[in-house]
């Protein structure tokens, strides 16, 4: 298990113990789960804008609630579009259920730049939506290689089995 710094704690505690966003677990993402892509974006991005004298604040809640919407129940359609939309999704989500700010729900509505084209307009949105693309990469390679690897050993099982 990760550490995480008290203050971090202390900024998203309330976030991380609703059982709402518990329920990112269940969330497929990247080759992990939407809860530890968010809690990743979050803890990364606020240890950057810490460090860098930014609202550091406004960045962990963002940064936890940018993927705040759940489509395990919709279609390959319906999963495709969200890819887009989710962004005003994950707002609306956050505004009802944790009463951000006006500043976490801009960052929140611009981390998909440029796939969708609501530009991030100041550093701290710019912040999570740089981390949100590392993190998706880091994610989606690991799983990848791991897929890989898998069916690397698997046909060399199969190539063995078959020589013998």
């Amino acid at each position: 298990m990760k550490t995480y710094d008290d203050e971090y704690l202390n900024i998203v505690s309330n976030i991380l113990d609703s059982v709402d966003f518990k329920n990112l677990k269940n969330c497929t993402q990247h080759g992990t789960n939407r809860y530890e892509h968010c809690l990743s974006v979050s803890y990364k991005a606020y240890k950057f804008a810490k460090k860098n004298k930014l609202d550091y604040e406004s960045v962990a809640i963002a940064g936890l609630l940018h993927d705040f919407f759940d489509n395990t129940d919709a279609t390959i359609y319906d999963r495709f579009k969200a890819t887009f939309t989710h962004p005003v999704l994950a707002v609306e989500n956050s505004k009802e259920k944790f009463n951000i700010t006006e500043k976490e729900a801009k960052i929140i509505r611009s981390h998909m730049f440029p796939i969708n084209f609501t530009l991030p307009k100041d550093r701290e949105s710019w912040v999570v939506t740089i981390y949100d693309k590392l993190i998706f990469f880091k994610e989606f390679i690991f799983s990848t290689c791991y897929k890989l690897r898998y069916i690397t050993n698997l046909f060399i099982i199969l190539f063995l089995n078959f020589i013998k």
